[in-house]
């Protein structure tokens, strides 16, 4: 049985589809690296050389707290083919987002209970929906394109294989729902979720209460929740004997009142994202909220009358499939456990596929209306899709640079603390030292009335950088030494080579050797290596000094290795 010979609608109505998901992130391709990619990819923290491929399973992903071992496979590929060169990296996302397309479009059909036209124009909508936007320009979120796609494609088969009882669809549940949990943690909520929504509200066309009774399709809901409860197991262990720690992000210290207030009004910004047709802010900053606010009070509202619905509707209902589905997929924007950043525009996307089902429906119910309700309401289906096209293509090229992505959102809202590092970053790299400094003392600021995201050790090791290219040394140094023995083992080893270039400035030699022989055996450039050859030389401390000079040589450019071996022969 092909896996897609239920589907009606022609193969013109697919390409139309998969082409527009092309056409419209066209732009998102000749990039740069941007974001979290200069750590991800540019230092190969989430990249391993292809024989060593296998590692991916055993360590965590970067250097986070967070177990992706299909993303960092993914990303190793990317460097293998196309080393540092960024727009082959944009290709696989968007390939990626082609591929998230089709897997959306089963999946809207076969959850929803719609018409495989349905399902595409579901799919239509989604595929050029400015939510879209982050998933598929940023390549460090290639993780939200994995597991909306892995997921869809195992609620998918799930439901075929519920409905044929074939093996192959069991397998394809199997490997589809273990891609989900390689991509990223929400899967391990996700995915279930869907399924037991599915079972517990009668999703289903067919008569429930004859297939109850039939052994085999009970045998294939047993023999799926058995393998979901062994890939659970198994994908536990192999998490935490990559990452030990349960979770790496801390719980925000908020009253209950603040608590619900502030969570109603993040989770109506992301309604707010999902129906409107424009790009959505980068901005994680959000206002701790003691009262209903605008956005909070929208989600009351629509959260009440989806009670009414579910109580008064029949809940086989499309209309209540997509409330469950909503609440389902927004749940982790919820932040019940705790996330780095409280809000982001990427926690919408899953949801982004019941706007286009909604948008199925309004079309298949204007057509029993008067003829000019039909006109106007498909008006403004196509009026809403032009936007949305329009802004989705016009904003990929922001990608190009960090001064092209944060600029603008660091402008509209000064509070992005993570906009204001980063673009800090990009004024350090072009030698605008006075504006990287300022950027940098702006992603420092704590407001203690909102919820911002920053990575602050990082931040003040790259403020201390300025502060040393402005001759402020003491400056520098009070910055590094407050974040020594609190960052990861590379920002530690930048640290304490920061350090042990002022220590060299006053002539502390032997300080200069203690803060770099302790990573004698990581430093991968040549001048950690050099400056610890000449302190050890100094300090009279000859056969040390050589050696180290040595490890130093593949590092070093064809004229300096040549006055480094002439060094080692004539100390010898």
């Amino acid at each position: 049985m092909n896996l897609f010979a239920d589907v009606k609608a022609s193969k013109a109505l697919w390409m139309i589809v998969l082409a527009s998901a092309v056409i419209v992130h066209l732009s998102y391709i000749n990039n740069g690296f941007t974001w979290l990619e200069h750590g991800d990819i540019e230092q190969e923290r989430a990249i391993l050389p292809l024989t060593d491929l296998n590692k991916a399973f055993e360590q965590p992903f970067g250097e986070t707290g967070f177990y992706r071992p299909l993303v960092t496979i993914l990303h190793s590929l990317d460097a293998a083919l196309y080393s540092d060169w960024a727009p082959g990296f944009h290709l696989t996302n968007v390939l990626l987002f082609v591929l998230t397309v089709m897997a959306v479009a089963v999946f809207a059909s076969a959850f929803f209970g719609i018409s495989q036209v349905d399902g595409l124009l579901a799919a239509f909508i989604f595929a050029i929906h400015p939510l879209t936007w982050l998933p598929v320009g940023s390549i460090s979120h290639r993780p939200e394109l994995l597991v909306v796609a892995f997921s869809c494609l195992a609620v998918f088969f799930y439901i075929r294989m519920r409905e044929t009882v074939e093996m192959k669809f069991f397998l394809g549940f199997i490997v589809s729902f273990a891609l989900a949990l390689f991509s990223k943690e929400t899967a391990v909520f996700w995915v279930p979720a869907l399924l037991l929504a599915y079972e517990l509200f009668g999703f289903d066309s067919k008569d429930s209460n004859q297939q109850s009774r039939n052994r085999a399709t009970r045998r294939a809901r047993i023999n799926a929740a058995f393998g979901v409860v062994l890939l659970l197991s198994g994908y536990t262990a192999l998490r935490m004997a990559a990452v030990p720690e349960i979770w790496h992000a801390s719980a925000l210290r908020l009253t209950p009142g603040q608590a619900f207030f502030t969570r109603l009004h993040a989770l109506g910004v992301r309604l707010q994202e999902i129906f409107l047709p424009l790009v959505p802010s980068l901005s994680d900053a959000t206002v701790i909220q003691s009262s209903l606010s605008f956005s909070g009070t929208l989600v009351l509202g629509a959260g009440l009358a989806g009670v009414v619905l579910a109580v008064r509707a029949n809940r086989n209902t499309i209309l209540i499939r997509v409330l469950i589905f909503l609440a389902i997929a927004l749940a982790p924007a919820l932040n019940l456990i705790a996330l780095p950043r409280f809000s982001s525009p990427h926690y919408s996307f899953f949801a982004t596929i019941a706007m286009g089902v909604i948008v199925a429906r309004i079309i298949n119910v204007s057509a029993k209306l008067p003829m000019l309700w039909q006109n106007v309401l498909r008006s403004g289906v196509v009026v809403w899709c032009a936007i949305s096209a329009v802004m989705t293509f016009m904003h990929g090229g922001r990608f190009s640079d960090d001064r092209a992505l944060f600029a603008a959102e660091v402008a509209a809202d000064p509070r992005f603390l993570e906009g204001q590092a980063y673009l800090g970053d990009a004024y350090f790299q072009s030698g605008e030292m006075q504006r990287a400094a300022t950027s940098y003392r702006a992603a420092l600021y704590v407001s203690p009335n909102v919820i911002a995201y920053v990575d602050r050790s990082s931040v003040m090791i790259n403020l201390a950088g300025v502060e040393m290219k402005q001759g402020h040394t003491l400056d520098a140094e009070n910055l590094l030494i407050a974040v020594s023995g609190n960052v990861s083992e590379s920002e530690q080893r930048l640290v304490d080579y920061n350090l042990a270039l002022l220590a060299n400035q006053r002539g502390d030699y032997a300080r200069v050797v203690d803060l770099l022989q302790k990573h004698d055996a990581d430093w991968q450039r040549a001048e950690p290596l050099m400056m610890l050859a000449r302190a050890l030389r100094y300090l009279e401390r000859m056969p040390e000094a050589l050696q180290t000079l040595e490890r130093a040589l593949p590092f070093l450019d064809a004229q300096q290795q040549a006055k480094a071996r002439a060094l080692i022969q004539n100390s010898q």
